[in-house]
């Protein structure tokens, strides 16, 4: 299984792209629908629309931004128009803002979900670059505990650590994360914010970075696990050709 995200930045955008790429890469399963505070566009509306045209995707919850009750109540109403995949974060903090005084941390916000969704399928975030592999694989490990279903991880840009991840994580159901990193500047950000460490062959043309997709998806198929690719600023339509199109 395969989801594409996509940022709604409006919601006539946003369903224009998932339709045109869900009709034109057969691969593609659903939409991965990030929750980008500073828009005024958050996930659970864009979902909401999706689903009202039919369109299978995943919404992002960020959990520190209200209290387990306002949480459940959101979900509530997605469910109830047919909503089936949920991805849990903590949301990155917002400069000069503050998170709602009663937000919920992700493991508990989890199980609560289960228990109220027993059919929904609850995923929970894994990032390999913010510590060690072993202090990620036990975090994973508590949300696992927790009632995830599975984990979704922030983008791999090398093959080896994401056969690693695949490899500890058989026992659940992994979404790899793909994105193409196409200029110096987002490098840049990479290795400063997300503290990436790049394999000392890569390059930012869109050829290596199709090829390194092709090759992600192709782990995580062998592995029995499943991918989300995220173009972020990236010409969708060229890059996705580029890693379906042989």
């Amino acid at each position: 299984m395969i989801f594409l995200e996509l940022v709604p930045r409006d919601l006539d955008t946003l369903l224009k792209e998932a339709q045109v790429s869900l009709s034109t890469f057969n691969a593609i399963y659903g939409i991965n629908v990030p929750d980008v505070k500073r828009l005024p566009i958050r996930s659970i509306l864009a979902s909401a629309m999706l689903l009202e045209n039919n369109i299978p995707n995943m919404p992002h919850i960020r959990c520190m931004d209200y209290s387990l009750n306002e949480h459940i109540s959101h979900i509530s109403r997605l469910v109830d128009a047919g909503l089936t995949h949920v991805l849990l974060v903590t949301g990155d903090p917002i400069h000069n803002q503050q998170s709602s005084p009663n937000h919920v941390h992700p493991t508990a916000m989890c199980t609560a979900l289960k228990r109220k969704f027993p059919k929904l399928h609850v995923y929970c975030a894994l990032d390999p670059y913010r510590q060690s592999i072993q202090a990620e694989l036990r975090y994973a490990q508590e949300k696992i505990n927790a009632g995830a279903d599975g984990l979704f991880t922030q983008p791999f840009f090398d093959e080896k650590l994401a056969k690693i991840y695949c490899e500890q994580l058989a026992h659940t159901t992994l979404f790899v994360g793909i994105a193409p990193v196409l200029s110096i500047q987002s490098y840049q950000y990479w290795v400063d914010v997300n503290k990436v460490v790049f394999p000392a062959c890569f390059n930012n043309s869109l050829e290596y970075n199709c090829t390194l997709a092709k090759n992600i998806i192709a782990l995580a198929t062998k592995e029995g696990q499943h991918s989300y690719i995220m173009p972020i600023k990236t010409d969708i339509m060229a890059y996705l050709s580029g890693i379906f199109t042989t």
